[in-house]
């Protein structure tokens, strides 16, 4: 649970009242292991109430409830030879009024599915394999006040993942076919390789396109939408390394950049935007530590840095600096206690 009063705010276009918000969420998970494998569900939920100030007769109150949730199974076939089949389930609703009127806003929108995949493990001539192989389908529907293009849409997608290792040699590679009714479709693909040059030091690089279409929300939210959004693409690439200079302590440091098309970004107004051509340049790093039996550290860096292409100009409200710390302390078997701390810098939250 989270709510705080609000305070009043006092310009010539403000209402006079304090704008309050409060949140509670519930989540449960649930598992039992049989002999031919598990049966498993999870579920959250949330419910909100914010209010803000709108000039009359506009809503000033907003509720929202947002519940996600799936069942599944895990089949054991062999001891080389598992399959794992879902079903979910999600809705997102959300409902503007103002005190003294009708419900002004009404946004509702519920998606619903099934996953299933399947992985093998297997040797040849020495070579581990690992395949991995699934499809997923579910169907999204949006009912609301204000009238779209499209209510509901059909999604659907089919993919196979590869790994096969030679001594200090790992290689992954898969594929993915994307079709969405409102999109058309997509072909995506990756392919990586690890290698331990010395013991206890693994350098690794990858390569993978991307296809993201607009969600519903992009599209149709009442809070700031854009029905003319375009499916981002991308492609990316990552190069780095993991290092156990001792059996207590791992370093790990990555370097990476990603061309996105028709990046999907928040504007100035909070309205979801297509940039033509977005360039991220990344790195993070971070360093873990095992004290005693009982002590234990990590600190992590990231800095990112999005910018448009056609401007060379930033995006805004990006995270650019990143920055964590944590120290863990296991006080028994059945106790274990942690702390954090979390530096971000400074967002820009200007346009050009």
């Amino acid at each position: 649970l989270l709510g705080t009063q609000g305070y009043d705010f006092t310009t010539a276009l403000s209402e006079p009242d304090k704008d309050g918000f409060r949140q509670g969420s519930f989540n449960v998970s649930l598992s039992k292991e049989f002999d031919w494998g598990q049966l498993y569900a999870n579920a959250l939920y949330s419910r909100s109430r914010t209010q803000y100030d709108a000039d009359a007769p506009w809503a000033d109150v907003n509720a929202a409830s947002l519940f996600a949730g799936k069942i599944g199974a895990r089949i054991d076939h062999t001891e080389n030879w598992r399959t794992t089949l879902e079903v979910f389930s999600a809705f997102d609703f959300q409902e503007d009024t103002r005190k003294g009127t009708d419900t002004l806003n009404i946004y509702d929108t519920k998606r619903y599915g099934f996953f299933a995949a399947s992985q093998v493990d297997f040797d040849t001539g020495g070579i581990e394999h690992i395949l991995n192989v699934g499809v997923e389908a579910y169907r999204e529907e949006i009912s609301s006040t204000d009238v779209f293009n499209a209510n509901s849409r059909d999604v659907g997608a089919v993919f196979a993942q590869h790994s096969f290792m030679i001594d200090a040699l790992t290689v992954d590679a898969g594929i993915r076919y994307d079709s969405n009714e409102q999109y058309g479709s997509a072909t995506t693909w990756n392919v990586g390789a690890s290698y331990e040059f010395v013991p206890g030091f693994v350098g690794r690089a990858s390569y993978a396109t991307g296809f993201r279409a607009p969600t519903f929300n992009d599209l149709y939210n009442v809070w700031g939408s854009n029905p003319n959004l375009q499916p981002e693409r991308s492609k990316s690439y990552e190069i780095g390394f993991n290092w156990r200079p001792t059996a207590s302590t791992t370093i790990d440091a990555a370097f990476y950049q990603s061309w996105l098309q028709d990046a999907i970004t928040l504007d100035a107004m909070f309205i979801p935007q297509n940039i033509a051509r977005v360039r991220t340049t990344g790195f993070e790093a971070s360093i873990s530590h095992e004290f005693d039996a009982r002590w234990r550290g990590r600190a992590e860096f990231a800095y990112n840095d999005p910018k448009d292409r056609a401007t060379g100009l930033g995006l805004i409200r990006q995270d650019r600096v990143k920055a964590t710390a944590e120290l863990g302390f296991a006080v028994n078997e059945q106790l274990d206690l942690s702390a954090g701390l979390v530096y971000v810098g400074a967002r820009n939250d200007l346009d050009a």
